[in-house]
Formats: structure tokens, C-alpha cells, sequence
């Protein structure tokens, strides 16, 4: 008799839900789920088609932090306001570019020139002394099969074309985007549920200070290396010692193997004296490299980031296979960004530990 009421009435006594009502109760929450997960993965997919543009658009952040660390230099020793100071940093870049261009100018591009017109000597030279049948199994490794020394080249200033283009873009992006930071800034909290954003504002800070910091220590040290360089070329007789230092000290710029590309065409060049000069060269990058990793690193990148090495290696190889020339060239403030992400959004938000971060201690 029981059960009969119970069965008649649908058994309705609290904590327990209709039987006949049990999957129909649960079929919007399973639908909105499949609609979620396939909102995420369209949004994966999409990003992953757009990953070129948002490349672009780090690169532009990175051009504006720069002027933003600049103007932060000039109000501290000149009362203006940020956007005067900004102009001013915008100003004195240009000057200083312009400085530059006007008296190396002419002779980096000389030298560039003498460069391209030397190398192919070089390769030849480097064939009598290793020998043929290695040369070409040199060039085998390097090049695909059936890519000519030619064609090799064509695609070098082809990708050196587009980066040069991309590079243009994320100034223009960038000037526009350290106008008025905060609006962007802000409008990207505002796409994130309101629990989220505080996470996200720390992270964006704690992102912004080391940033500036790994920024100053890369660019210092990339001035440190081309002018020695520079100097250690041009002591040692190699033919077109600036423009080698320039290349050193843009090429300092990517972590692990900016020096090692930047060490080929000197050493191809120092074969064209001789093999001693060839010896004295590879020593003289050899040393070079001891001093950045040994020195210039604890001394400038470790006050910004203290990103293990290791971590630095694996993900130069991870954003080069991921996004080819462009993030080899980023991958090392895209390490510094996921690493202060890791830090701040995972270890202080998620896991609760306590976090310090080196571009902070003082």
C-alpha cells in the first residue's frame, strides 16, 4: 500500500527526485558541458589559425614596454607627464636611431655588402680544407635536398623581408598600444568572469615589472657583445669586423642559439685569412659565450628573471617548432611571460605557496 501512494504521487518526500524526471533533469546540464567543450576547442583552434597576428601583437606589447621602461627613466629625472614623457622617449629613440644610422650606416652597410660578396669564397675555402666529400654532407645536413647555396639565400631574405615587415607593423601597434595602455588593459579583465580578474591583474603586473627589467638586461647585453665582439674581430684582422659585431649583438637578443648563428660567418670569413685567424676566432666567440653565460647572465637577466637554463633551452626548441623564425626570435620573453604565468596564476593562485619574484626583491 505503500508503495502504491509512493508510485501514485511520484514519490515526492524531500532530498529524492522524480524517477520518470531524473534524465530529463539532467539533459541541460550535459548539453551546455558539450556546448562549452566545443566552444573551448573552437576557440583553440581558432587562436592556433590566428597564432601569426597574436605573435604580432606580443611583439607590439614588447615595443611598448620599452617605450613605457623609457619614459619611466626620463620622469625620474624630469617632472612631465606620462604621455610628454613618452613622446620625448619616442623622440630621443628615433634621434638615437637616426645618430646611428648616419655615422655606422654607411659603413655596416659596406660591410654587409663585402659580406655577401666574401661568403661565397669562404664556402669555397672551407671545402679545400675539410674536404669535398664532407662539405657536401655538411650541406646535405643543413640544406634539403635539392635546396641550391641560391635558393638557400633567396629564403633567408624572404623570411628576413617578412620579419623586417612584422617588425614595422609591431612598432606602429606598439606606439598605439603605450598611448593608452590602461584601456586595453582593462578591456581584456573585462573579458574574464569578475573571479578571475584579480588573479589576472597580478599577473599582469607582476608580468609588466619583469618584462621592463629582462628587456634592459637583454638589450645591455647585446651591446656588451657586439662591441667586444667588434673589438676581438678587428684585433684579430677578420674582414668586416663591424657588421659582424651588429649581427653579434642583434642575434644576442635569442638565448642558445642567436650566438651560435652569429658565430658562422665570422668563422667562414676568418678561413678566408687563414687557419690560424680561424683558430684565434672560434676562441674569441668560445670566450665570448663564456663571458655572457657566465657573467653577463647572473649579472643583468638573473635581477630580472631567474629562469633556470634549462627551461630557457627546452622552450627556444618548443616555440621554434611551434611557430617556426618568429618564435625562435620571441622565444625569450615568451618564457619569461609563461613563466611568470606558471608562478603567479598557478603556484601563488592555485597551489597557495608563496612566491617571490626576482624582479621585485628590490
Amino acid at each position: 500500500m505503500t508503495d502504491g501512494r509512493a508510485a501514485e504521487h511520484g514519490d515526492e518526500r524531500p532530498g529524492r527526485k522524480p524517477v520518470h524526471n531524473g534524465v530529463t533533469a539532467d539533459l541541460p546540464r550535459f548539453a551546455i558541458r558539450i556546448v562549452a567543450a566545443i566552444a573551448l576547442f573552437g576557440l583553440a583552434w581558432l587562436l592556433w589559425r590566428l597564432h601569426d597576428v597574436l605573435l604580432l601583437l606580443f611583439a607590439a606589447v614588447l615595443i611598448a614596454v620599452i617605450l613605457h621602461a623609457a619614459a619611466g627613466a626620463i620622469r625620474r629625472f624630469l617632472p612631465i607627464p606620462e604621455g610628454a614623457a613618452l613622446a620625448l622617449a619616442g623622440i630621443l629613440i628615433l634621434a638615437f636611431a637616426s645618430f646611428s644610422a648616419a655615422i655606422f650606416g654607411r659603413e655596416v652597410s659596406r660591410q654587409l655588402s663585402s659580406l655577401g660578396d666574401i661568403l661565397p669564397g669562404a664556402l669555397e675555402a672551407l671545402r679545400d680544407w675539410i674536404g669535398a666529400d664532407r662539405a657536401q654532407a655538411l650541406q646535405d645536413q643543413l640544406m634539403p635536398s635539392g635546396t641550391t647555396l641560391a635558393g638557400w639565400a633567396e629564403q633567408v631574405f624572404a623570411i628576413s623581408t617578412g620579419v623586417l615587415s612584422a617588425l614595422v607593423l609591431a612598432i606602429v601597434g606598439g606606439v598605439y598600444l603605450a598611448a593608452n595602455p590602461d584601456l586595453y588593459r582593462r578591456g581584456a579583465l573585462r573579458l574574464l568572469p569578475r573571479g578571475a580578474r584579480p588573479a589576472v591583474r597580478d599577473f599582469f603586473d607582476h608580468t609588466g615589472i619583469a618584462m621592463k627589467r629582462w628587456l634592459f638586461a637583454r638589450l645591455s647585453a647585446m651591446l656588451v657583445i657586439g662591441v667586444i665582439t667588434y673589438a676581438g674581430l678587428t684585433v684579430i684582422g677578420v674582414p668586416s669586423a663591424l657588421a659582424l659585431g651588429l649581427i653579434a649583438g642583434i642575434l644576442e637578443f635569442v638565448p642558445f642559439a642567436g650566438p651560435i648563428l652569429a658565430a658562422v660567418p665570422a668563422l667562414l670569413l676568418a678561413l678566408t685569412v687563414g687557419h690560424s685567424t680561424f683558430f684565434l676566432t672560434a676562441g674569441l666567440y668560445l670566450g665570448i659565450q663564456q663571458i655572457e653565460g657566465n657573467l653577463l647572465t647572473p649579472l643583468f637577466l638573473k635581477q630580472a628573471v631567474d629562469l633556470p637554463p634549462a627551461v630557457t633551452l627546452f622552450t627556444l626548441f618548443i616555440f621554434g617548432a611551434m611557430f617556426g623564425v618568429v618564435g625562435v626570435l620571441l622565444a625569450g620573453p615568451l618564457t619569461v611571460v609563461a613563466y611568470i604565468a606558471v608562478r603567479s596564476l598557478w603556484m601563488e593562485r592555485a597551489l597557495e605557496e608563496d612566491v617571490t619574484y626576482a624582479a621585485e626583491e628590490d
